[in-house]
């Protein structure tokens, strides 16, 4: 009991239509979290979970139902706290991923020897656009490291260009052993930082019950 709460909803289309304009009064209606009925005052209804959604929004709330013509709907709704660890229904997280840090090496005296059209292939045969021009020297260099996704498409290109076929790598791919890019997204109930945030503390509490023991 102490983990849960109750809301009360008792909607009908007659009722929200009242106040509508007379070519407004066929639509139908929306049931959102607003219609919720609260009689607990230490709970408060968080209808939006930023606050500027609800500056830019025109809805009352989280849709719940859409009500016809002669429609009503009334129920008791139970609203409980829980963790993802229980069931998926109580994670705020939709989507979860990660991938190694990428390591880009350019080897620099190969690269002095490229000429503009080859260095602007390597730029181009990116898909994710990792690599540019340095604005002074117009030398090739690695301007979005984070955004390679490992498809070797420069290296293929790199060994095309290649005058010598004994001639050390113009690029190098590799991952690193001790750093990943870990990328979440949520549902919309909790800011991705929060989730984040809030996951290493849950990680270091339980570190230091371990040590504790």
């Amino acid at each position: 009991p102490q983990c849960s709460t109750t809301f009360d909803l008792d909607v009908s289309w007659q009722d929200k239509i009242l106040n509508r304009e007379d070519h407004e009064q066929h639509l139908p209606v929306f049931v959102t979290s607003a219609d919720l009925i609260n009689h607990d005052d230490r709970i408060r209804i968080v209808h939006f979970s930023q606050s500027d959604i609800i500056d830019n929004s025109t809805d009352e709330g989280v849709m719940i139902a859409k009500l016809s013509r002669g429609q009503r709907i009334k129920l008791t709704a139970v609203a409980m706290k829980g963790i993802a660890k229980e069931h998926a229904k109580w994670s705020p997280v939709s989507v979860a991923t990660y991938r190694f840090d990428p390591i880009i090496e350019i080897n620099e005296d190969i690269a002095e020897k490229l000429t503009q059209s080859e260095r602007q292939a390597i730029i181009d045969c990116c898909p994710t656009k990792v690599y540019g021009l340095e604005r002074d020297t117009n030398n090739l260099i690695v301007s979005n490291r984070q955004n390679c996704m490992y498809c070797d498409e420069c290296k293929v290109t790199a060994k095309s260009l290649k005058k010598d076929e004994d001639e050390e790598p113009l690029i190098v791919v590799k991952q690193s052993d001790d750093r990943f890019i870990f990328s979440i997204e949520t549902n919309g109930s909790v800011k991705a930082q929060d989730v984040v945030l809030m996951a290493l503390n849950v990680l270091s509490s339980k570190l230091q019950e371990l040590k504790n023991i």
